[in-house]
């Protein structure tokens, strides 16, 4: 993987959806397939936020991870933490977008995350491990739950 030099002019939510788009069958990319939340432990007139993209077609999850595009975060509990919701969806796509890539041998794709793409069968992030290894709150990992759900249903 290369490293994205035209970050400005291609944020990875678009280049996901647009990516779902070319998918077949064609799959669309919503707002309701992103679970965000935010973090006040620095008080509340500085959060942060972090994200997990549900993928529409399969269920997988994948957390916000490094973009490349210098935008600052702060990592706790092993999750990243960004200044703007909006970032941390865009750090969730990226990963996604990485890994479905480097699954369909684009090598030549160049990253939009600073974590190592990984096969399906390589991911780490369940629903248990976002409960004990994470500390996601209840509420996140329910909502999680029934997106997966669909995911799946939607999928057979």
């Amino acid at each position: 993987f290369r490293v994205r030099t035209d970050a400005s002019t291609r944020n990875p939510k678009t280049a996901l959806k647009e990516f779902y788009d070319q998918c077949e069958p064609r799959v669309t990319l919503r707002k309701t397939d992103y679970e965000c939340w935010m973090d006040v432990s620095d008080g509340h007139h500085n959060p942060s936020f972090t994200c997990i993209l549900i993928c529409p077609r399969s269920g997988e999850l994948f957390l916000s991870g490094y973009l490349l595009d210098g935008s600052e975060f702060d990592e706790h509990n092993g999750l990243l933490w960004y200044k703007s919701k909006d970032k941390s969806q865009f750090a969730a796509s990226a990963r996604a977008l990485d890994c479905f890539h480097f699954r369909n041998a684009n090598n030549n794709e160049e990253a939009f995350c600073g974590n190592v793409p990984y096969s399906a069968d390589q991911s780490t992030v369940t629903l248990q491990s976002l409960r004990d290894v994470h500390g996601v709150p209840r509420r996140i990992l329910d909502s999680v739950a029934l997106k997966q759900d669909r995911a799946r249903r939607v999928s057979l």
